[in-house]
């Protein structure tokens, strides 16, 4: 039989311990897939003493996961430490300047030093592989590298957080507001103590990053637009759905130009849409390409279990002897994009709720400020509130210019009959 694939993991929070629960529990399993042993040759964690889910009495324990690497002489080193630097970037180094390929569920690592680490990967000859990077347990990186290796990627449209689309969901379901939602889902366990990562839109353009750069070969977290949740309210949610869409935290990519349009934020969507029906922790991509169309993958994206059964599914591709693994990515400076399907001015149709004087002429004078940066409006609904004298104004525009629609949006914010600052959101047209 061939040798053993020899496997150390750093990192045995949720995911690690998921991850040997599953090298062991389907040992045999694995082994019958990829025709060879899968060894887990050493572990290593802050905390010894801590209770885990498998059974490690016969695995060695490291304290030091650099010494695990060198000691072990392990031919797949998995980070499962998280953070972006510090022993996690240490540890990646290290496997990757020894020859040893690495499994990895770390997305802030690869974003912020990918420039850097898939080159060193290419030039050793290792695998760098991050299935559970993106979408937990969901196989989005190999569809992109896979199924679709074939096709010019014109589009990526995505739900990539799980806290953020459980916390949408919840809000438009039960009409509750953010902070109240917010606080339940950390009582559940679908929130951190510090939400902000996920919240604030950091953790979604990590994985848009990765994402992009597999399809175009451009890794740029820098000329990302992000944004969160913490201001969208049961006001918006609800005026939403009346207008026919449905609020949820989008992370999207296109050619544009001679760049990457990268974006995630709240943004409405058609009620059609498939993105418009995954809800809870569900998270979910579509790719739109040349000869596959419009391909739509759901699932959950974190967790123990799916994020696990991700890091194994890398591992059994280097058991198996993959030669170019599918995650490998291959940076270029001068990224080719499909042409043909590449707009010539990035636009879309943008969701304006107001608060106004409730009194006749308001709208004229909000269509004309609009009108001076070249906005026109499809759709006005407009509907009286509890205060006799404002109003609620929702505008739907046709597809605008951002960088025009920003400053027309500005421009609304500071006429007299605005009551407080108003609301401006994109609607995804694709």
């Amino acid at each position: 039989m061939t040798a053993p694939l020899r496997v150390a993991i750093a990192g045995l929070g949720t995911v690690g311990g998921h991850v040997c629960a599953l090298l062991e529990k389907n040992r045999t399993l694995l082994e019958q897939r990829a025709e060879r042993p899968v060894q887990l040759v050493g572990i290593c964690a802050r905390n010894k003493k801590k209770a885990r889910p498998f059974t490690r009495t016969t695995i060695p324990w490291f304290s030091d996961p650099c010494a695990m690497i060198d000691e072990t002489n392990c031919d797949v080193a998995v980070e499962l430490i998280g953070g972006e630097d510090g022993i996690a970037r240490t540890f990646v180094e290290h496997a990757l300047n020894k020859k040893c390929s690495v499994v990895t569920a770390n997305k802030a690592l690869l974003a912020k030093h990918g420039k850097h680490l898939f080159p060193l990967a290419e030039k050793q000859g290792c695998a760098l592989a991050f299935e559970a990077a993106v979408g937990g347990g969901i196989p989005i990186i190999k569809s992109l590298r896979e199924s679709l290796s074939g096709n010019h990627i014109y589009r990526i449209t995505a739900i990539l957080n799980g806290t953020c689309n459980y916390i949408l969901s919840q809000m438009r379901a039960q009409r509750r507001s953010f902070q109240d939602v917010l606080e339940e889902a950390q009582r559940l366990g679908y929130a951190e103590a510090d939400p902000s990562v996920d919240i604030d839109g950091f953790d979604a353009a990590h994985k848009l990053a990765l994402l992009a750069a597999l399809a175009w070969g451009t890794l740029d977290i820098d000329s990302l637009t992000i944004d969160g949740i913490r201001t969208i309210t049961a006001e918006d949610m609800a005026l939403s759905e009346k207008m026919g869409y449905r609020l949820k935290h989008i992370a999207q990519a296109y050619p544009a130009k001679t760049t990457i349009h990268q974006s995630v934020q709240t943004c409405l969507v058609r009620q059609d849409h498939a993105l418009a029906h995954v809800d809870g922790v569900f998270n979910a991509v579509t790719f739109l390409s040349d000869f596959c169309g419009e391909l739509t993958l759901i699932g959950l994206g974190a967790g123990g279990d799916a994020t696990a059964s991700a890091v194994v599914s890398d591992i059994l591709d280097l058991a198996r002897g993959s030669h170019e693994h599918p995650s490998r990515v291959v940076l270029t400076a001068t990224p080719t994009f499909p042409q043909a399907r590449i707009p010539t001015t990035e636009t879309m149709p943008y969701y304006v709720r107001l608060h106004v004087d409730d009194r006749p002429g308001v709208l004229a004078e909000i269509a004309t400020t609009l009108a001076h940066e070249h906005i026109s409006i499809e759709t006005a609904w407009q509907q009286a509130t509890e205060q006799n004298d404002v109003a609620t104004l929702v505008i739907i525009t046709h597809p605008s210019p951002s960088p025009s629609m920003h400053k027309a949006f500005a421009a609304v914010g500071t006429l007299k009959p605005v009551r407080q600052a108003p609301c401006l959101l994109p609607i995804i047209n694709a």
